[in-house]
């Protein structure tokens, strides 16, 4: 008996350290489980698309223009989350605006989104709240929560655009996994 005891804290000890690994992981992810801070300067690209965001006759539309921005741009993928893993660690704003790949990670899509919504003065930081929801059981997914003056919430997945996932809904589960 004493044994079987003695094999069960080991394995909790296991499992105690993944999981400090993994809570590890994910804090040291810019833009993963806290929010980034804004940048006062932005790429000239970017303020172009800012300008034009100023122009919105309402949240909404700025909301939806700023969605569509993004997703024009860059999209999502399942498996280059895993190819692409060393981009979730770059934070440098120049270097994701400026990089060659069409691939972007879901937080670094909300960090894009935050900073176009902001910047356009359209909304303030404290109403885009970033979520986060499992996708296939296994992968922690980011997207954005936005409260509207009126309120009302829009939730925002640029990441899951590519799978089905359009404005104003957000993938969880086996939810835009197939």
């Amino acid at each position: 008996m004493r044994r079987i005891l003695l094999k069960v804290k080991k394995h909790k000890i296991k499992i105690l350290a993944i999981f400090i690994l993994i809570l590890f992981l994910f804090s040291s992810i810019p833009n993963m489980l806290w929010k980034k801070q804004l940048p006062d300067k932005i790429p000239f690209g970017m303020e172009l698309w800012v300008e034009e965001l100023n122009n919105s006759k309402s949240q909404e539309e700025c909301l939806y223009k700023a969605y569509d921005m993004v997703t024009s741009k860059w999209r999502g993928g399942k498996y280059k989350t895993y190819s692409r893993f060393n981009w979730l660690f770059v934070s440098d704003l120049d270097k994701i605006w400026n990089q060659d790949s069409q691939y972007m990670h879901c937080m670094t899509f909300n960090y894009i989104l935050r900073i176009l919504l902001t910047k356009s003065g359209c909304f303030e930081d404290k109403n885009l709240k970033q979520k986060i929801s499992m996708v296939c059981l296994i992968s922690p997914h980011q997207y954005l929560d936005v409260t509207l003056k009126s309120g009302s919430h829009t939730y925002l997945d640029s990441w899951a655009r590519a799978y089905g996932i359009e404005y104003g809904d957000y993938t969880s589960g086996f939810y835009g996994c197939f």
